[in-house]
């Protein structure tokens, strides 16, 4: 019998069930050096996930590289650290943030359908893999007008000199959202300027 996302009149045989788009990690393949980069292993790269409700990618971080805030509607996520330090948190449907710095071998669960982001605040290269709860997660990027994803130098990001960093000439009123110097809510005469901006 003809298994679930396979071709049809396929012959179906182990290598269906087998996916090598991970290698990257363990064969000395040089990874990227300059931006987030997302190898993903849903049913769209691996068709034998059809119908199994698990998926799995792996995140990439190069220092001071983020994943922006985006949610997934269709899964919780479950990610965990394999190299290198992660600044991470979420929003829940009240508007709450919760973060936590993660290292090497931890774990952190982002909630089905909630804003998320991943940063790479740590001195090297930074690696995670996470687990999904279905084979087709669906993945929506924040508009740029709601979020904004800004760079901090070492010196500001240290002295916690926020204001030192401008935002937008045009911004009048500013508040500092994040105890640990990650946001900053913003407000503005300007209709298409983020509301709040995420501060790396």
């Amino acid at each position: 019998e003809r298994e679930a996302g396979s071709p049809p009149n396929a012959t179906v045989d182990g290598s269906f069930f087998t996916f090598t788009g991970f290698g990257f990690l363990v064969n000395g393949t040089q990874l990227p050096a300059d931006k987030f980069k997302v190898v993903k292993a849903t049913m769209a790269e691996f068709p034998a996930l059809n119908g199994q409700s698990v998926s799995y990618a792996t995140l990439l971080f190069p220092n001071g590289t983020a994943n922006p805030p985006h949610t997934h509607p269709r899964a919780a996520e479950l990610l965990f650290v394999v190299d290198g330090e992660l600044q991470v948190g979420f929003f829940d449907t009240a508007g709450k943030l919760y973060t936590q710095a993660l290292h090497v071998g931890d774990m952190f669960v982002f909630p089905k359908g909630l804003v998320h982001f991943q940063y790479n605040a740590g001195a090297g290269y930074a690696i995670a893999l996470s687990a999904f709860g279905s084979a087709s997660t669906g993945t929506v990027s924040l508009p740029g007008t709601l979020f904004a994803v800004l760079q901090l130098t070492t010196r500001e990001r240290e002295a916690g000199d926020f204001y030192s960093f401008a935002v937008s000439p045009k911004c009048n009123e500013r508040e500092i959202f994040w105890p640990e110097k990650f946001f900053r809510r913003t407000s503005s005469p300007e209709k298409n300027f983020p509301a709040t901006v995420l501060i790396l």
